[in-house]
């Protein structure tokens, strides 16, 4: 075997042997303590610890300030990029041929053409190995929720709260799911189980009683604030609501509310205040009065009622 063709067969083994990283990079743990997370967030679960001066391979690009990187073992992770120093990027090709061509040896004479064996060229192809996708943010992940509902809807001052009007309040079961990040769909279903009570106000007593009703709502809710992790949120939601059956027959109203959401792996809460706004007049409910007259109450349209709400339920 010629000198040439030992060559040609030892860079070509060694070439096969060298890993290729398509759109990746070499980097140093620059902190004392950098923790990989399963997940390009804050919020996400701690995997490992790397510590300062460990050597690590990253991808090449910066994702929401992460970067991927790989932990060995086929386990990968996201680490923060300000905790690594990037020290120098690999060849980023899907595939990388070597080629390497023999010569003869110059101290051998050459053979005749009848004679000489074929110039041998050795071709390698490395596989690449892709970066993993990013991992969508917690709201995209676990877009969707089951939240039981008080509603509270009343009309005057905080102090009416458990006043006669609170006929348009409701407890309910609320579902939906983010079509954006920011942006998510709820639609809730109620029941007011109405009231009766008896108060005496000058001398005269008056009697309510008000059959309980369906109530229903759909709202879109915005989150205009967000925390890094996505998981708090300050929310503005906007849609209808409505009074389906009961004492005051079908109503409708205007829903507005500002809110604060958390949005965990699992959980989610909710507290919000707002307003609704009656869109038509309502059916009149008569009401017993002292002195055995008889008084009527109903919304008006334009009428405006505080609402409170207040929830608690899951993610999946």
């Amino acid at each position: 075997m010629s000198l040439g063709r030992v060559v040609a067969w030892v860079v070509g083994s060694f070439v096969a042997c060298v890993p290729i990283v398509a759109g990746a990079a070499s980097a140093v743990v620059a902190v004392a303590a950098a923790e990989v997370k399963t997940a390009p967030h804050e919020v996400a679960p701690k995997m490992v610890t790397l510590v300062q001066g460990q050597q690590v391979t990253v991808s090449d690009q910066v994702t929401n300030g992460w970067r991927f990187v790989e932990l060995g073992g086929g386990r990968a992770g996201y680490v923060q990029d300000g905790q690594l120093q990037v020290t120098a990027n690999h060849v980023a090709n899907a595939a990388l041929s070597v080629e390497v061509a023999t010569t003869n040896d110059p101290a051998t004479p050459a053979p005749s053409i009848a004679t000489a064996p074929p110039a041998t060229t050795s071709v390698v192809t490395a596989p690449a190995t892709s970066v993993a996708a990013p991992v969508p943010p917690p709201r995209l992940a676990k877009r969707f929720f089951v939240r039981p509902d008080l509603n509270v809807t009343y009309k005057g001052d905080l102090g009416d709260i458990f006043g006669a009007l609170v006929d348009a309040s409701s407890l309910g079961l609320t579902a939906g799911g983010n079509v954006l990040e920011r942006l998510s769909i709820e639609v809730t279903f109620g029941a007011n189980p109405g009231s009766s009570s008896t108060s005496q106000s000058g001398g005269v007593t008056t009697t309510e009683n008000v059959s309980g009703g369906v109530a229903a709502m759909a709202v879109a809710r915005y989150a205009a604030l967000l925390s890094p992790g996505g998981g708090h949120a300050l929310t503005f939601a906007v849609g209808p609501y409505a009074l389906l059956s009961g004492g005051y027959g079908p109503t409708a109203f205007a829903h507005g509310e500002a809110a604060y959401e958390y949005r965990g792996q699992y959980v989610t809460f909710l507290v919000g205040y707002g307003a609704n706004v009656v869109l038509n007049d309502s059916d009149r409910q008569p009401l017993l009065c002292g002195l055995g007259s008889t008084c009527v109450v109903g919304f008006d349209r334009g009428d405006v009622l505080g609402h409170l709400r207040l929830g608690v339920g899951a993610t999946f």
